[in-house]
């Protein structure tokens, strides 16, 4: 009986918080918490460049792969767990990379809500952000977090 009551009182809790965290986000825009400062990387870097060059050195956890000047496709930290170390050096990023077109994306003028329901329904942790079909910047869980802690201290 306790462990029962344990569990309800923790659903109940979690609901609660969900709620709040809902409630302060409702009426912001994904412009609010995105970042404008996110990684790229060029499409013929190796998974070896890669994590000695960005991983090791700059701790962001997604890039957008760029060919010639345009985005080609997403890379996170993620889908490089698959290949083994010993293929780093001849693993080019756009062979493990998701292709921009598979990438879900979000308009800059987007609830906030509503785009973290995307993440959650999508089991992403980031999103690129589009305005005028552009990427102007990433929407991360990250970025999120932050902006509501910004918001939870200014009414405080």
């Amino acid at each position: 009986m306790s462990f029962i009551g344990w569990f309800l009182e923790s659903a109940a809790f979690a609901q609660i918080q969900r709620e709040k965290f809902t409630k302060y986000l409702g009426g912001h825009t994904v412009e609010e918490a995105m970042t404008k400062a996110y990684g790229l990387v060029p499409a013929d870097t190796t998974i070896s460049e890669f994590i000695q060059n960005e991983i090791l050195t700059r701790h962001r956890r997604s890039f957008l792969v760029e060919d010639y000047g345009k985005y080609i496709g997403l890379l996170t930290v993620h889908d490089i767990k698959n290949v083994s170390q010993n293929d780093w050096d001849k693993t080019k990023v756009t062979d493990v990379m998701k292709p921009l077109d598979q990438v879900k994306t979000v308009d800059v003028n987007f609830p906030l809500v509503d785009a973290l329901k995307a993440m959650d329904k999508e089991g992403v942790n980031q999103m690129p952000v589009l305005e005028e079909n552009k990427i102007v910047g990433m929407l991360s869980r990250e970025s999120i977090i932050s902006f509501f802690s910004s918001l939870n201290l200014k009414e405080q």
